[in-house]
C-alpha cells in the first residue's frame, strides 16, 4: 500500500490580501509559520515518512523545512517543479475580484490559458504525471499548493478537474490518499 499525505503550504501575506499568487514567490507570513508548525504537530501522528516532496516555490519549501524538523525527517526533501502552483501569467499579483471582472474565464474554464501563463488542464496533466511516478509501497508527504491539491483530489476521485477547480483548500487541510496493491485509489479530506 502506498500512503500519500498532501498539504498546502502555510499562509503568505498575499493569501491574506486575496492576491493571485500562482508562481510568484512570496515567503510565509509570521502567521503562516505559526500555523504550519501546528499542522506539523498534527502530521507527526503519521510519521515517520519515507519521502517528503515539496514544490520548488519558497512558501512550500519553507513549510516543508518546518514540517521535516517537527516530524523528525532527516533525509533530503525532494523538490519538484511539477508541484508548483498554476502559472496565472499576467493575472499574478492581481486581486482575485479584479481578475474575475477582467477575465470571466478565471476559475470558470479549465481550458482557459491565462495570458502568458497556463491552463488548469495543463496543471492537472503536470500533477497527475508526477503522481503516477511516485514510488510504490511508501509513506509520502507532499507540500504543494491549492491548485495542485485540487488536481490530486480529482485524479484520485476519478473526476473531471473542472468539477473540483473551485474546491476550497484551506492551509490546515490534510488530504490522505492511498493506492492499494491492485491499484485501487482512495482519497479523504481531513480537517483536524
Amino acid at each position: 500500500m502506498t500512503e500519500i499525505y498532501v498539504i498546502r503550504h502555510g499562509e503568505t501575506e498575499w493569501n491574506r490580501k486575496k492576491k493571485i499568487i500562482g508562481q510568484c514567490n512570496p515567503p510565509l507570513s509570521p502567521h503562516g509559520r505559526i500555523a504550519i508548525k501546528k499542522l506539523a504537530k498534527k502530521l507527526s501522528r503519521w510519521a515517520p515518512f519515507d519521502i517528503i516532496y515539496s514544490s520548488n516555490l519558497k512558501r512550500a519549501k519553507e513549510s516543508a523545512d518546518i514540517i521535516a524538523l517537527q516530524v523528525g525527517y532527516s533525509k533530503k526533501i525532494r523538490v519538484s517543479k511539477a508541484l508548483q502552483e498554476i502559472d496565472y501569467g499576467i493575472l499574478s499579483g492581481m486581486q482575485k475580484e479584479k481578475a474575475k471582472q477582467m477575465f470571466p474565464q478565471y476559475h470558470n474554464n479549465a481550458a482557459f490559458i491565462h495570458p502568458q501563463g497556463e491552463s488548469f488542464n495543463t496543471l492537472y496533466k503536470r500533477v497527475v504525471s508526477f503522481a503516477k511516478k511516485l514510488p510504490k509501497g511508501k509513506k509520502i508527504l507532499i507540500i504543494t499548493h491549492a491548485g495542485c491539491m485540487r488536481a490530486v483530489y480529482s485524479y484520485f476521485k476519478k473526476q473531471a478537474f473542472k468539477k473540483n477547480m473551485n474546491m476550497t483548500i484551506n492551509h490546515d487541510m490534510i488530504m490522505e490518499c492511498s493506492i492499494g496493491d491492485q491499484g485501487r485509489k482512495k482519497v479523504i479530506i481531513l480537517q483536524l
